[in-house]
């Protein structure tokens, strides 16, 4: 699995996905979602001043998952007022 995170960081614009589907589609193995590739797309695939993010943690619109972060979480706040 180092080698697809690595690919996602080399090549961010190849891991931006519609939805949650197509993220855990790219995120398994054998079977199962790897959490590491779900982090490792919210970390290089989808930077946090996304505009498109609605959610502060989990499944997002961006395609990421998301863990509460208390800098998102006001940005989007700010964003919906």
């Amino acid at each position: 699995m180092a080698m697809i995170a690595e690919q996602i960081k080399l090549r961010p614009d190849l891991h931006v996905h519609k939805n949650e589907n197509e993220l855990f589609a790219c995120c398994m193995k054998n079977g199962s979602i790897d959490l590491s590739l779900i982090e490792a797309h919210s970390r290089y695939a989808h930077p946090r001043k996304n505009p498109i993010c609605d959610v502060v943690s989990g499944p997002c619109a961006c395609g990421a998952w998301h863990d509460i972060d208390k800098a998102r979480t006001a940005e989007i706040k700010a964003r919906n007022e």
